[in-house]
């Protein structure tokens, strides 16, 4: 029988380019592969970095807590204890922070303002001005406070036929460590909380059963009760 006359090399080759063609295929799509899942990685912790700054909330805050400038039932906790404890992140808007956590054994939603939040925005919606701690001024007494409390609920929610028990009880969680007194610092921190709408809502609404319910505040940094974290919009009424 006569033996072929095409030599093996011959018949080999093209097999040979395969398995390489088919060997660079498969490291190509290894690489791609590697690349975007590092770069979704990169994105998803750059955007969590950027939104999420407990960090940074918590050290604004303790600073001017140490400093004198303000006062709070969630103070101590927050800035000497280390009982007040922020957890997972559902802040959705840089400057306004919101943490499912807890306080001492008490499970509760911890939301603090920051005003030079990063440009990265899910909302583009305005960022409102950074607390001062300027007001009320020092000297003011408490029916003075009294009153610019019952002005500032006017403006934003309009005649109310409870607007002075809505200002008592304003006064009354002002004097956070209920000593009958109400310092300077627990008063700029209560007039803080005061200018923030959903603050206001919740005070407006506080007998109904889903409320969430202040348990304490540093500044205009607060803990609730667990329930739905929205930001409501209150109408300012001319």
């Amino acid at each position: 029988m006569a033996r072929s006359s095409v030599p093996w090399g011959v018949l080999r080759k093209p097999l040979y380019v395969q398995a390489r063609y088919l060997h660079m295929k498969y490291l190509f799509f290894s690489w791609l592969a590697v690349f975007v899942g590092s770069w979704i990685v990169y994105v998803e912790y750059s955007s969590y970095t950027e939104l999420c700054r407990g960090h940074d909330c918590k050290n604004s805050i303790c600073d001017k807590y140490r400093k004198g400038v303000i006062d709070g039932s969630a103070c101590s906790s927050l800035c000497e204890k280390d009982t007040l404890y922020l957890g997972k992140c559902f802040t959705v808007r840089p400057n306004s922070q919101v943490y499912a956590g807890s306080w001492v054994d008490l499970e509760a939603v911890i939301k603090c303002q920051l005003d030079d939040g990063p440009r990265y925005d899910l909302t583009n919606e305005p960022r409102r001005e950074m607390a001062s701690y300027d007001k009320p001024p020092k000297g003011t007494s408490v029916e003075k406070f009294r009153e610019m409390i019952y002005h500032h609920l006017k403006a934003k929610l309009g005649e109310q036929p409870n607007l002075l028990d809505l200002a008592t009880q304003v006064l009354s969680i002002a004097d956070a460590n209920k000593d009958g007194h109400i310092s300077l610092p627990e008063a700029r921190s209560t007039w803080a909380l005061l200018q923030l709408n959903e603050f206001l809502l919740a005070l407006v609404l506080q007998d109904r059963e889903h409320t969430p319910k202040l348990l304490g505040f540093c500044g205009d940094l607060s803990t609730q009760t667990h329930g739905p974290m929205v930001y409501p919009i209150v109408a300012t009424q001319g």
